[in-house]
């Protein structure tokens, strides 16, 4: 569904590749996407060497960058990863050094039907999988005439405003010893690319409602960006919601989440060393 009116041209754009490109009832296609990732280090309070630190860099370069593949019909989607990526925490014995990712990265299997408006996502959190069902969000989208071309596509430049959750350290406020880490809401900017050329209303992760396949995504911390297109592609994949996991809808998971990482923080704090040592905390 459409929010937003189009230019007449656009229309007509949008009618005629229709008309001519996905005509067939059996229309499906394919898009590839890489996703790169910006991080910060925290290393106040630690005595690491070079040594030591060249060797988190060289870590975390495995968490920088992604694939995922998008399959597609007219109503449906799947979004998965192409490669699985190292857990979100990583300790080490040595020293006592520990290494906490803080921030979201890939999960399991994300379908998306338009037609119901809902999204199903699959995901593991500590050795549990739950099946996260909920509504998709509808973002107001703010649509403009600024074009680019990505690959042979002309794509134009769309833009909304995100209301998110983040630990309020990422701002340079420290929790005192014994406190949970205080929680504050941003506003944070999308921009999407998306080109009339394909018109479904697809795109990375649960990105949706504009009138044509999302190819460049950009949130500041991150940019998704498409590498290849496959309409009709000759084998068909099954589009379908992923079936394993607990059921539960989106505030149920994040509290379950919010109770794990408490308690994960705890074991940090009562584990070898009685929570002394190194701790490094990477940001993204």
């Amino acid at each position: 569904m459409l929010k937003f009116p189009l230019p007449s041209f656009l229309l007509f754009l949008v009618a005629f590749t229709f008309s001519t490109s996905v005509s067939a009832q059996d229309f499906q296609g394919e898009a590839t996407y890489v996703t790169k990732r910006k991080f910060s280090f925290d290393l106040s309070g630690t005595q690491l060497s070079e040594e030591r630190k060249k060797m988190i860099q060289e870590r975390m370069n495995q968490f920088s960058e992604s694939t995922h593949k998008l399959t597609f019909n007219r109503t449906a989607s799947v979004y998965q990863a192409e490669q699985s990526l190292a857990p979100q925490g990583m300790s080490g014995a040595r020293g006592g050094m520990r290494m906490q990712m803080m921030g979201s990265f890939d999960s399991g299997k994300l379908y998306v039907d338009l037609a119901a408006q809902q999204y199903t996502q699959e995901t593991e959190l500590m050795g549990k999988f739950f099946l996260i069902r909920d509504s998709l969000d509808r973002p107001q989208w703010k649509m403009t005439q600024e074009t680019k071309t990505i690959g042979q596509y002309t794509c134009y430049k769309a833009t909304y405003t995100q209301t998110v959750r983040r630990p309020a350290f990422l701002a340079g406020k420290r929790p005192k010893p014994g406190e949970e880490p205080p929680v504050e809401e941003i506003e944070m900017e999308i921009v999407a690319w998306y080109t009339p050329q394909i018109p479904v209303s697809m795109g990375p992760d649960q990105l949706t409602g504009l009138p044509g396949l999302i190819l460049e995504v950009n949130d500041g911390n991150s940019t998704t960006l498409c590498t290849q297109v496959v309409i009709n592609p000759e084998e068909k994949k099954e589009i379908k919601a992923p079936k394993k996991g607990k059921l539960v809808d989106q505030k149920t998971f994040e509290k379950i989440q919010e109770e794990r990482m408490k308690e994960m923080r705890e074991r940090f704090r009562g584990g070898p060393g009685g929570g002394r040592g190194e701790r490094i905390i990477i940001r993204g």
